[in-house]
């Protein structure tokens, strides 16, 4: 309609200058997401060698998160900021995030696109990210990107992203990946899907060495049990969001199995969403009201067959 594209024209002129900075705080920026003079560093880290210090950081008005560096020499100089990741990977078009991916985001308080997460290795200068939902691995300012874990969802600017990453898809599964962490010795990942805890291994030249493989069995959705993930109110009420913890000697993995099936389901309606987020169902557990049945286990992380082996469960 006429109306429509005049307020697209309206809409374009205001991006464009609030991208050149040409106009103070108007009726837009307030109802924009994020809020003006809202962007600020988050995830901020030393390397392992206390050579470089990495954040997450996006630009004025805008959710695109890229990780940001700076180096530090011997005598504690700082470096200006220089982009760790090369600026042509990082895309900005919008995800598509699954339910269960949007409200681990929400509780961590965590509203950025692009890089949505990245953490140093504990002895050398690799990273490992989570962008648009893939999982990668970068050793040093600038080295060779190269994905671990596949996104959920399949798009042409995934595609791209791993073209430029120079290798093919090495995940396997469905769902969201969450909470990837690199094990102490920098050999392997570690991440949640579909509710079991997967172990991909990592070659020197950083590439996947073989696809993932689940090292706990035994998630249902139907049961409501679920491993390496933790439950609402630890996240919620304690901000405790990890759900399974590798071991120093990066042999075995301790994982959380959390049973569900006591609490009574809650319902929120959304009634402006599209039809696949218009309910959320949540196992809420109410004041008086049954807790989640939580147990701790440990298991191999490189189990030997092609099942994963019997965990150790321990009598706390």
């Amino acid at each position: 309609s006429p109306g429509a594209a005049a307020e697209g024209r309206r809409m374009s002129a205001h991006k464009r200058r609030r991208r050149d900075q040409e106009h103070g705080i108007d009726i837009e920026d307030i109802a924009a997401d994020p809020r003006p003079g809202m962007t600020a560093p988050c995830n901020i880290h030393f390397s392992a060698d206390d050579s470089m210090i990495g954040y997450l950081l996006s630009k004025p008005g805008s959710r695109d998160q890229v990780l940001i560096v700076n180096t530090v020499d011997e005598s504690g100089a700082v470096s200006s900021a220089t982009p760790f990741v090369r600026q042509d990977f990082v895309h900005s078009d919008e995800e598509t995030l699954s339910l269960e991916e949007r409200l681990r985001r929400e509780r961590t308080r965590s509203w950025g696109q692009g890089v949505t997460s990245f953490a140093w290795g504990s002895t050398t200068n690799i990273a490992v990210l989570q962008i648009n939902g893939g999982v990668y691995v970068q050793r040093g300012i600038h080295g060779p990107l190269c994905q671990l874990v596949e996104a959920d969802v399949d798009t042409d600017a995934d595609l791209e992203l791993e073209a430029r990453a120079g290798r093919a898809q090495a995940g396997q599964g469905q769902g969201p990946v969450l909470d990837p962490k690199l094990s102490p010795d920098e050999s392997a990942l570690a991440f949640v899907r579909g509710a079991e805890v997967h172990v991909v291994r990592i070659d020197a030249g950083g590439e996947a060495a073989g696809p993932p493989v689940p090292v706990t069995t035994g998630a249902s959705e139907e049961l409501c049990v679920s491993h390496g993930l933790a439950d609402f109110c630890a996240q919620e009420e304690m901000q405790r969001y990890d759900g399974y913890w590798w071991s120093p000697n990066s042999e075995f993995i301790a994982f959380q199995e959390t049973n569900e099936s006591a609490v009574p389901e809650f319902t929120i309606v959304h009634h402006r969403e599209t039809a696949a987020l218009a309910r959320e169902v949540h196992r809420y557990p109410f004041t008086g009201g049954a807790n989640p049945r939580v147990r701790l286990g440990v298991t191999p992380a490189f189990p030997g067959g092609r099942r994963p082996e019997p965990p150790v469960w321990l009598d706390l």
